[in-house]
């Protein structure tokens, strides 16, 4: 293990946490920074590589700023401002405001665990977490191939993709995304046969669904069970500030 903290309670403690702060309604502004402090307290206590976590949590950032970047103007509420277009108006209103404001704030302290936990934790060792809190086999499974062998697929895209823009130069651009996507297609058909040969290859080498490290970590140590109860306390009163209606 790379620190003290048991993947187990890793998982536990991220999980919850998440839930936690996924629940807060909005504009609960000074509950979400308390959360940022206990995400900052989670994250230094796992270890993860600061530069690396510092990237990831950039990159997978954008997801979910693109993908909210039109709830200010799907929102119901008083009208801030408004945009004529002559064939449509754009109009933004505090409510699809504020609920912009909170998805991005509930992304953005989501995908900060999520980067500490596997930034700082071989996924080998996660998926070994994921069947001692005695999530099915198959789950885990699925998980595992999804992984492993999703860069294979990036790989032979790319290839693909250098081997079309060698063939159709200087060719219309409907030439190029219609070899595209015959590509994209004929990788899935690719995929089931990819799949049954791994899974006969797999088993034939004895794969149980099972992960297995070679320091088996057996029962939690009592910190580990003293960390999880003190930061689901941490969770519970700072969610409960909302319920009592300090903040």
């Amino acid at each position: 293990m790379k620190n003290l903290i048991d993947i187990r309670a890793k998982l536990i403690i991220t999980i919850v946490t998440i839930f936690f702060i996924v629940s807060v309604p909005k504009e609960r502004y000074v509950i979400f920074c308390f959360y940022f402090l206990l995400c900052i307290i989670i994250a230094l206590l796992m270890k993860p590589n600061f530069l690396m976590f510092i990237k990831r949590l950039a990159r997978l950032f954008l997801i979910p700023l693109f993908l909210s970047i039109f709830i200010p103007f799907a929102g119901k509420g008083a009208v801030l401002y408004e945009i004529n277009l002559n064939i449509i108006k754009i109009q933004i209103t505090g409510n699809g405001l504020s609920t912009f404001y909170t998805v991005l704030i509930k992304s953005f302290l989501s995908l900060f665990l999520l980067c500490a936990l596997i930034v700082s934790t071989d996924e080998r060792e996660i998926l070994y977490g994921l069947r001692k809190l005695h999530i099915p086999k198959i789950i885990v499974s699925i998980i595992f191939l999804m992984y492993r062998y999703l860069f294979l697929l990036k790989d032979e895209f790319a290839a693909g993709k250098k081997a079309i823009n060698a063939r159709v130069f200087k060719k219309s651009g409907f030439a190029v995304n219609k070899k595209t996507a015959y590509l994209v297609g004929n990788l899935f058909i690719r995929t089931f046969t990819r799949a049954e040969n791994i899974y006969m290859a797999m088993q034939s080498r004895g794969f149980d669904g099972n992960f297995y490290l070679l320091s088996d970590t057996g029962k939690m140590h009592k910190i580990n069970a003293i960390l999880i109860v003190s930061l689901l306390f941490f969770n519970i009163a700072i969610r409960s500030m909302t319920v009592n209606g300090i903040y």
